[in-house]
């Protein structure tokens, strides 16, 4: 292991020997290397582009073999370089084999800001673009990820392609078969291309320096494909991604699917016994050069693993891409997705709309706490974030974007990608990041305690910490006004070890530095390096360390107020404003009460107060405090609405009643809502049935005003449907059949008999009766105690039962059955008929259904007939001769 620390030390200072540009890596740089790769087809019609854009104004060069081309890059535009094909590209015929200045070298101009640059190559129907990294970021090993040809196609062949950025390089390539290939790059600028001649799947191929001849060397590999098919159809795309040096790989990743699409990822890793889970679950164990590729998914997950691992996410092709397996705009894309541990907080991201691309969207990743400090182009994204189901403490979002340049900023670091899809259309690659680095700068602002890797407060004092991966005993620091500072005194470090296990060091010097100008500046430590732990290919015990940093200038705060009342919440409104930049955190101060949205309220008592305002960038560099004394001298109305109780329709009309409790005088008061007048007269009639809101305001002289809301209900008159006389029989009992016509199943109903003498419950709709003589009832009905309505009923008591003699089955419509009035108010009585022979042809417990002349289903004859009616009620049995007449 201790073998592996000096390599990535070797890596760290591979051509910078004593001068080290060691600066807090990201793709922001201002020295680029790419190629164009092979093509399919391999005709005029593939172009490469180089895409620049910068968060300052800048000016780059772009150049290859002959062709040579210098333009100015304006502050967050995308300038697009159209590189020379016949310098740059490599035909199939010019694979496996060493050519001379094929590299496209993008430089910016000294004394310029940072670019960020991309590449896109595309033609007919074809397209795949990549982030390019800067020489810093650089390393010297790299492992190859590719795909797998689907299909029949003749064409679509794997490469990895080389780049040397110093003289005299000499590489060893390991094949998939366990065979090495010596490659020796004599000129920085000189690529090789080792192109499969089938249809081998590279994934895995890794290559590194040669130790013994090029141990202080460093260079730049691209792989992908000269086109592919992905899971389905005939479709296909080109894939190209630079790879990230091995030290740049990380253990934790999160994929996020490409928009209503699925997707592929794979994993390689660079160790044996590499332990590799999904969501929490291991899927693989991997040994060095291995890789692992997960069927499609169309979900979010989380990769992670024990050992560095570097991680692939493919879309397919279009025929199958959608999420339901059907078709949707795209094709094959590959993107080498960054570690969470390599997040960034603020990037600036090119969109290409080039070669028919109809939809573009980038994907974030971060922590769920943090999601709400996210901007795009300086303003939260309108699209919602998705909580990860396996671990929700962290979140994504896929915005669809529209504008070719994008700047991405947050408090806390996340990871992007951006890509787009057309008609057999695809691109993506990392919109940015961080990436390994042993000796970073941070500059803690003394005011705020905020530490930063690469931005410095104006105007307020900093000091700066250096962290390096060796002991140091003195450091002199040099800035760019002409000010130094010598810190021979540096103390015991603060230890730490970092993600690959390299021990670091990081010491922090009381400078108290006070940048005056805002801009881009260099910050050098000269830095004197114990003996024993000094590098390799370091010279000499003294390292300077150059690092660009941005002192970015403070906000203002400002705030307005509307006139203030006591008692009452007063929004204030932020007018702060940051030159050239965005305000990113807000902090109030009200008598001591801390808020931090932008548009807080407050309420206020009578008297004096203070209010104060500071505001922070995306920097988190926080503004000199804005400060107001405020007295309040306004009492607010304290209204208070009675309750009005519910009315009926056709009530008159009320008045509504409202107080104001602190005794103000008036200006105004007005009553608004249906049916009610100005002065608060509500007419139950004009409103309607129904729930309505009453708004009552108010305004004092003193101008202060407030407005109060009550409800009334206006209900429906109750329509109650009974008869105006019903009949029983001394001793009988029958229930009432009132109803209620228009029932409304909101409503709560009471109801009232009264008297309630001869009632089994006066208080409910259909009571049972059983007076002992003629009796009138009122039936009174409210609906939650009000709206009364009332109806009158009768119950007339028959002294005793008078069966009729004769009655006349014949159909006719008149005395058809045996009607015996009011019999049915004995529930329990036995009635009984036999005819001359003794014979019962009809029985019936209760009256309920009257004797109709028939037995057994057939008409009886005409004659005399004897009936028995048994009360059943301690009354004596009724008896005579029933004659049917037919």
């Amino acid at each position: 292991m201790k073998n592996f620390f000096w390599f990535v030390l070797i890596l760290l200072f591979t051509g910078f020997a004593e001068n080290a540009w060691a600066q807090n890596i990201s793709n922001e740089g201002t020295d680029f290397w790419t190629v164009f790769p092979t093509h399919d087809p391999s005709s005029t019609l593939a172009t490469m582009n180089v895409n620049i854009t910068s968060s300052a104004d800048s000016y780059v060069t772009v150049s290859c073999g002959t062709y040579s081309e210098s333009r100015a890059i304006p502050k967050n535009q995308v300038v697009t370089f159209l590189v020379d094909r016949s310098q740059s590209y490599i035909d199939y015929t010019e694979g496996n084999m060493r050519l001379p200045n094929r590299g496209i070298h993008i430089v910016v101009a000294p004394g310029m800001p940072k670019v960020v640059a991309f590449s896109h190559v595309f033609a007919a129907n074809r397209s795949a673009a990549t982030l390019i990294l800067p020489i810093e970021s650089l390393g010297q090993k790299y492992f190859s990820m590719n795909y797998t040809q689907s299909g029949n196609s003749a064409i679509g062949q794997n490469y990895l392609t080389i780049v040397a950025v110093e003289d005299d390089t000499h590489l060893i390539l390991h094949k998939k078969d366990g065979s090495k290939l010596a490659i020796e790059l004599q000129k920085a600028g000189d690529v090789y291309e080792y192109l499969s001649s089938s249809k081998e799947d590279f994934t895995g191929t890794f290559v590194e320096v040669n130790q013994n001849l090029s141990s202080c060397k460093r260079f730049a590999a691209f792989s992908g494909a000269t086109t592919m098919v992905i899971s389905c159809g005939n479709s296909s795309d080109p894939l190209l991604q630079q790879l990230y040096s091995v030290n740049s790989w990380g253990k934790s990743y999160g994929i996020v699917p490409f928009k209503s699409r699925r997707h592929i990822f794979r994993v390689v890793a660079q160790e044996d016994n590499t332990v590799v889970k999904l969501d929490g679950n291991v899927i693989t164990v991997l040994n060095k050069g291995m890789f692992y590729e997960h069927p499609t998914l169309s979900d979010a997950g989380i990769v992670s693993a024990d050992k560095l691992i570097s991680v692939a996410q493919y879309s397919l092709t279009e025929a199958c891409s959608a999420i339901g397996g059907g078709s949707l705009r795209g094709d094959p894309e590959m993107v080498l997705l960054n570690p969470i541990e390599f997040n960034i907080k603020d990037i600036t991201v090119f969109s290409s709309d080039a070669n028919r691309i109809l939809e573009k969207y980038v994907n974030v990743f971060m922590k769920t706490s943090k999601t709400s400090t996210f901007k795009l182009n300086g303003t939260p994204p309108s699209a919602g974030w998705t909580v990860m189901a396996s671990d929700p403490t962290y979140s994504y979002i896929q915005i669809q974007v529209y504008e070719e340049s994008l700047t991405l900023t947050a408090d806390d670091g996340f990871n992007a990608i951006a890509y787009g899809f057309g008609q057999t259309e695809s691109y993506a690659y990392s919109a940015g990041t961080n990436l390994y680095s042993t000796s970073t700068l941070n500059l803690v602002n003394l005011q705020s305690g905020l530490k930063s890797l690469s931005s410095a407060c104006l105007g307020q004092q900093t000091n700066p910490t250096l962290t390096v991966p060796y002991r140091l005993s003195k450091i002199t620091w040099n800035f760019d006004d002409g000010t130094r500072f010598e810190d021979s005194n540096l103390g015991v470090p603060v230890e730490s070890v970092d993600n690959i296990g390299v021990k670091l060091y990081t010491y922090t010097s009381p400078v108290r530095k006070v940048f005056t100008e805002e801009g881009t500046h260099i910050v050098s430590a000269k830095a004197i390096v114990l003996k024993e732990d000094l590098p390799p290919c370091v010279t000499g015990n003294e390292l300077t360390f150059n690092f660009e940093i941005e002192v970015v200038p403070l906000g203002v705060a400002n705030f307005e107020y509307p006139d203030i009342c006591a008692g009452t919440p007063i929004q204030f409104l932020d007018k702060s404003n940051i030159t050239g930049n965005i305000i990113a955190e807000w902090k109030w101060e009200f008598d001591g009460v801390i808020k931090t949205a932008q548009n807080p309220t407050h309420t206020f008592t009578k008297g004096m107060h203070t209010v104060k305002l500071s505001v922070a960038n995306a920097s988190g560099c926080w503004s000199d405090v804005f400060v107001k004394n405020i007295e309040v001298t306004k009492d607010f109305p304290q209204l208070e609405f009675l309750k009005p109780n519910p009315v009926c329709i056709n009530d008159s009309p009320s008045q509504l009643v409202v107080n104001e409790k602190m005794g103000l005088t008036a200006s105004t008061k007005i009553f608004k809502g249906k049916g009610t007048s100005v002065t608060g007269l509500f007419n139950p009639t004009i409103a309607g049935v129904g729930i309505h809101e009453i708004t009552y305001v108010f305004s004092s002289n003193a101008g202060c005003t407030d407005s109060i809301t009550q409800s009334i209900e206006v209900y429906a008159k109750t329509l109650i449907d009974a008869p105006r006389t019903v009949y029983i029989l001394a001793g009988g009992e029958r229930v009432i059949p009132a109803r209620i016509k228009n029932v409304n199943s909101a409503y709560h109903y009471k109801y009232k008999w009264t008297p309630a003498t001869g009632l089994s419950n006066p208080a409910i709709l259909n009571p049972i009766a059983f007076p002992d003589q003629d009796t009138e009832y009122t039936l009174t009905v409210s609906i939650d105690g009000f709206c009364d309505v009332s109806e009158k009923v009768l119950v007339k008591v028959l002294e005793q039962v008078k069966p009729p003699n004769t009655f006349s089955p014949n159909g006719d419509g008149t005395n058809d059955v045996w009607n015996i009035l009011s019999l049915d108010s004995y529930p329990n009585a036995e009635i009984s008929v036999f005819n001359r022979n003794g014979q019962k042809v009809f029985s019936s417990i209760g009256y309920a259904k009257p004797f109709d002349g028939n037995f057994r289903g057939s008409p009886l004859p005409v004659g005399v007939y004897y009936y028995i009616i048994n009360p059943k009620n301690g009354r004596k049995t009724i008896t005579g001769p029933l004659t049917i007449i037919r």
